[in-house]
């Protein structure tokens, strides 16, 4: 069981309920969310998550330059990521598909 889970996404109303939507599942996992890549690129030097559920469309550092960044940083995962958007592009969901530190990728908006 995860203990500390980052989302990443630049929509504050998506990031409060889907921070409350795990803590009502989950009330013992740390949530912390962030903007942008840049931010949790920034956290990531002081701590990881054991799961990041990750945005693709953002400002300042979009998803995929927050994988790419991962993947000049580490060989491998250092923890679960998921992709998660809203996007309708199969591109993009065979990109995330095709990246190695993707999980899975899952659409918004998350329902219970």
């Amino acid at each position: 069981m995860p203990k500390r889970i980052f989302i990443v996404d630049d929509d504050s109303i998506f990031l409060l309920i889907s921070s409350r939507l795990i803590k009502k599942l989950y009330p013992a996992l740390m949530v912390e969310t962030f903007k942008n890549g840049e931010l949790v690129i920034e956290r990531l030097q002081h701590g990881q998550p054991d799961v990041l559920f990750l945005d693709l469309n953002m400002p300042i550092m979009d998803g995929w330059i927050f994988l790419d960044k991962m993947q000049e940083t580490y060989t491998h995962p250092p923890f679960d990521l998921y992709i998660s958007s809203s996007s309708i592009n199969p591109q993009d969901k065979q990109r995330a598909h095709d990246n190695p530190f993707v999980k899975g990728f899952i659409e918004k908006p998350w329902d219970s």
